[in-house]
């Protein structure tokens, strides 16, 4: 990057200009569908590590947020980021639902 800057300005214009077509072709539902599920995976894999992503994730969010919340509603309603909650209730089912497989193993 140091020698080639104009290589990381293609790159980057290139990595923005698909996310923008993949956005107005899948609409705002199905682009965020399509961006959270590598994040479900990784839930269902590291259930442990998933609350530090969350935590990153959500404080990105709310501040994000409050820079839109300064702008015209209009301007910005397809800006907002989609609900993450749902991640952390994936990550604690999942817990659950090992915690119960491990304790009928340890009751023999």
């Amino acid at each position: 990057m140091l020698f080639y800057p104009l290589v990381g300005l293609v790159l980057a214009v290139l990595a923005f200009s698909f996310c923008a077509i993949s956005y107005l072709i899948l609409g705002y539902d199905g682009f965020w569908l399509r961006v959270m599920r590598p994040l479900r995976l990784y839930v269902a894999r590291h259930p442990e590590r998933a609350a530090d992503v969350y935590a990153r994730i959500d404080r990105f969010a709310v501040r994000w947020d409050a820079v839109l919340d300064r702008l015209p509603e209009r301007m910005v309603a397809a800006l907002y980021l989609p609900d993450i909650s749902d991640l952390a209730a994936v990550a604690e089912q999942d817990r659950a639902k090992i915690d119960l497989r491990l304790s009928s193993l340890g009751a023999h």
